[in-house]
């Protein structure tokens, strides 16, 4: 039976769902403590904060970071010391209770989560390019969302298809308290057209009973309002990007 967090317990819900999602895709390349967990995918090295950290550990973590990968270090504390060479990025940390399913309003749009290897190759490319998740530029399949995928218990990949094209992607995990939405993105040409909006419909219907957490993009802000997410906390990503190829 599924338990339903309180709002105020929502920020800790996700930094837990975001590891295990990260610990189900990649369990032989993960590390964690009660206060941390590290996970090594092949361009990117990510560390995920429980509690805050340690004055001056997340600057000696990006330090001593692999020169060959982009360095990402998240929390969701106040206490967040600049880093020289890296980029800090605030982000609102939001919740949508369980609710009714939206209603579809876009015609034209089919969505349907991912099956075979196909067409999870067309999704991990439009999320790729389309975010753009930089680090896995130029892109190559399999290194973002690997064939494992379709086999872990929880995690979903989900594509909107506009006129019989791919239009939006995202992935959604599942760990039994939380679902937890990532990397929604919908591809230039078929911005505004409601293809994200009907994703995270489907997505909805199919966990009516669990709350959703994700972290917004500036660009997705709107979308997230308007399908009733709330702010609950503030993370910050602190990124270095790799210093050779």
């Amino acid at each position: 039976m599924h338990r339903a967090p309180m709002l105020a317990d929502l920020s800790s819900a996700y930094l837990r769902n975001a590891a295990a999602m990260w610990a189900a895709l990649a369990p032989s390349g993960t590390t964690a403590t009660e206060t941390w967990f590290d996970v090594d995918q092949p361009r990117i090295r990510r560390r995920i904060y429980f509690s805050p950290p340690a004055p001056g550990e997340v600057v000696r973590w990006l330090q001593r970071g692999p020169a060959t990968k982009m360095l990402v270090a998240e929390h969701a504390f106040d206490a967040a010391p600049t880093v020289p060479g890296a980029a800090v990025y605030t982000m609102p940390m939001m919740v949508r209770p369980p609710g009714p399913t939206p209603p579809d309003e876009a015609p034209g749009v089919r969505v349907e989560s991912v099956g075979d290897a196909a067409r999870l190759e067309a999704a991990e490319r439009l999320i790729v390019e389309s975010f753009p998740t930089r680090a896995y530029l130029p892109y190559q399949p399999g290194q973002f969302l690997p064939a494992a995928t379709l086999s872990v218990p929880g995690f979903r990949v989900w594509v909107a298809y506009r006129d019989g094209s791919p239009a939006a992607a995202g992935y959604t995990y599942d760990d039994g308290t939380v679902v937890g939405l990532y990397s929604l993105a919908t591809a230039p040409e078929h911005r505004r057209r409601g293809a994200g909006r009907a994703l995270l419909a489907a997505a909805f219907a199919a966990y009516p009973d669990q709350p959703f957490t994700l972290t917004a993009t500036a660009s997705g802000r709107s979308l997230y309002d308007a399908l009733g997410f709330l702010p609950v906390a503030t993370t910050t990503w602190h990124m270095r990007p790799a210093r050779t190829v």
